[in-house]
């Protein structure tokens, strides 16, 4: 009797995610499943929170976070490590929420070289209203979980979170990745070509499959 596949879409199995000789353990399997749910959650959680709130996930995130430092605000430096984003990200984040006219920066009173980032008038608002549909977003989301699941998967990805901001590989893989970019050029190279378009024209050719 065959057993059932207890793999989800885009889950490897435990001979399937060999790399460069690595043995692949039952461990490794069960960690492999655990990051794609992570990624595939957050993945359809910003769909839906688009689909249903009119607002993107982060930008969710960023004015309920604003909402607890009204009306003061908080420095962007700290802002950064509370939500755990790149510089990059969150300037991108805040300059699209600025254009709404929900959040500003302003220099602090007692620092200038420090800039806060803050609620408008316009954001307080517009928090009070998503922050209500919100809470039945969540609940809905959240269907079927008991408090102690909750609970217990909350002090979870609290763990996962600090593992990964300790996180401190020996090497970060771009020898690898760039070794096997090389090879896959020559393969093309070596390849007669048809006609005269590019590698990556048409619909996504060049882009790299994912899952």
């Amino acid at each position: 009797m065959n057993k059932p596949d207890t793999h989800g879409a885009g889950e490897t199995s435990p001979s399937s995610g060999a790399a460069h000789g690595q043995q692949v353990t039952p461990d490794h399997d069960i960690n492999n499943r655990l990051f794609f749910r992570l990624c595939q959650a957050a993945n359809q959680y910003e769909r839906t929170a688009h689909r249903e709130l009119n607002i993107s996930a982060i930008q969710g995130v960023v004015l309920g976070a604003l909402s607890r430092y009204m009306p003061d605000g908080i420095a962007f430096s700290s802002f950064v490590d509370y939500i755990a984003v790149s510089r990059q990200n969150l300037d991108a984040v805040l300059k699209r929420l600025e254009k709404l006219g929900y959040v500003e920066r302003v220099e602090n009173r007692r620092d200038r070289r420090v800039r806060m980032v803050r609620l408008t008038p316009a954001g307080a608002r517009a928090w009070e209203t998503l922050g209500g549909r919100t809470v039945e977003f969540f609940r809905h989301a959240a269907a079927g979980i008991s408090p102690e699941e909750k609970i217990a998967f909350t002090a979870t990805l609290a763990k996962i979170t600090r593992n990964l901001r300790n996180l401190r590989m020996a090497g970060d893989g771009r020898e690898d990745l760039r070794q096997e970019e090389e090879e896959m050029q020559a393969g093309v190279r070596e390849e007669p070509r048809a006609g005269t378009g590019r590698l990556g024209d048409g619909g996504g050719g060049g882009r790299i499959a994912s899952g």
